[in-house]
């Protein structure tokens, strides 16, 4: 019967601190691990170079979306839906202790929590576009 690797606690702290910091932890983890000549077992890896490419990823579509918004609101007939896009990206809809969220953090912090869920777990849960894309690099690593 195949029994499933155990995952050390170290690495799903580390695989933790890497998604809530949108993957600077394991971005120096990765440096200093290259420096000492130190390999990187495969379920850290993977949840580090996830917690990397969603911050990129998110981060372009920050860019893109401010992009958009600035074209659209220059064109007659798309400034008020430019305007209606814009405040439902920016208006606080979640008040607690002090810290407000918009509908976009909200679902930030939904997706990390699933994320950070699967790590505790033990496992790679999947997400449609990213889980792909991190697979193919880390076949391609890891050959």
């Amino acid at each position: 019967m195949y029994s499933k690797p155990k995952i050390a606690t170290s690495e799903k702290v580390l695989s933790v601190l890497s998604y809530i910091t949108f993957g600077i932890v394991g971005f120096f983890w990765l440096i200093l691990a290259n420096w000492k000549k130190r390999k990187i077992k495969y379920f850290l890896s993977y949840h580090i170079y996830q917690s990397i490419f969603i911050s990129v990823l998110l981060t372009l579509l920050n860019y893109i979306f401010v992009i958009l918004f600035g074209i659209f609101s220059k064109i007659p007939f798309l400034e008020m839906f430019s305007a209606i896009i814009n405040y439902l990206f920016t208006v606080k809809i979640i008040s607690v202790f002090g810290f407000q969220s918009t509908v976009v953090n909200l679902a930030i912090v939904i997706l990390e929590s699933y994320l950070i869920i699967g790590v505790l777990l033990g496992r790679n849960f999947y997400l449609p576009f990213v889980t792909k894309t991190v697979n193919y690099m880390m076949d391609r690593m890891y050959e």
